[in-house]
């Protein structure tokens, strides 16, 4: 397994591995070579493998059990995949993916090993998280795609990840609106580059103040706000999405895009 060529993961891929890591469902984690390196928790042990780095938890897998693992070519059980390793004839990924479709794990399977697979990425995944065969064709073009991609997306805000990246967004900005509370980040790979608060209940204003950020950026954005307001009970998208494109159309202009009056109450436009 060490031995096979891998393509490199997206960094939001990387980030929930090691957040399961961080848990404890995860004794180990392998990032690929050629991947972004996230940032690594204080006390994790790091191997430098053929195709990468293995990242380990001391405190679940002692050195011993991760040398004979990597010497029977079983990186896989120090993983949790379900499978020791990729099978010679794999016809099938085992894929765990986040409820913004973003791949968070994939394991190369076969008929013989598939059900393993499946009840070993049904106990580490999260509950909006969703499991599923793929074939490796279309697993390995949404990796490349993740890659590639500029389109960003909604994080609800945890002040232990985005504090800082988002003090820094706002500081390098100061003319961009700063709400009263923060309720999500906007992020693009790894990077924050916006931010959805409460301006005045109950008006939520978006603002995303980089200047190579087009709409067909944001449209996962969009999509994800109008889902909330939709799962809300609020039922009139239509005439919120025609604000938006207003503002999207007359702020671009400027050089940024900023949202404004995001109102839960629909009625009152």
């Amino acid at each position: 397994m060490t031995d096979t060529p891998t393509i490199p993961e997206a960094p939001e891929t990387l980030e929930a591995q090691l957040r399961w890591l961080d848990q404890g469902k995860r004794q180990a984690v392998f990032l690929p070579a050629g991947s972004v390196l996230p940032r690594l928790d204080v006390g994790y042990e790091v191997v430098a493998l053929t195709g990468g780095l293995l990242v380990y938890r001391s405190d679940l897998v002692s050195w011993e059990k991760v040398c004979e693992a990597l010497e029977a070519d079983r990186l896989g059980d120090l993983l949790g995949y379900g499978v020791p390793a990729k099978p010679p004839e794999a016809d099938g990924c085992v894929v765990i993916r986040g409820a913004d479709g973003l791949e968070k794990q994939s394991v190369c399977v076969d008929a013989a090993t598939r059900q393993a697979a499946l009840d070993a990425a049904a106990e580490v995944k999260d509950p909006t998280d969703t499991v599923s065969v793929e074939a490796p064709e279309a697993t390995i073009t949404g990796r490349l795609n993740a890659l590639q991609r500029r389109e960003c997306v909604l994080r609800p805000y945890d002040s232990n990840l985005h504090r800082g990246s988002l003090a820094a967004l706002q500081e390098a900005h100061p003319t961009a609106f700063a709400p009263l509370a923060v309720t999500h980040v906007v992020m693009r790979g790894r990077e924050v580059i916006g931010w959805l608060g409460i301006n005045s209940l109950p008006f939520y204003r978006l603002n995303i103040p980089v200047a190579d950020v087009t709409v067909q950026d944001v449209v996962g954005v969009v999509r994800a706000i109008e889902n909330k307001y939709r799962m809300e009970g609020f039922h009139d998208v239509a005439t919120l999405v025609d604000v938006k494109c207003r503002c999207y159309t007359y702020k671009e202009r400027m050089g940024y895009l900023e949202m404004e009056d995001w109102r839960l109450a629909l009625k009152t436009l």
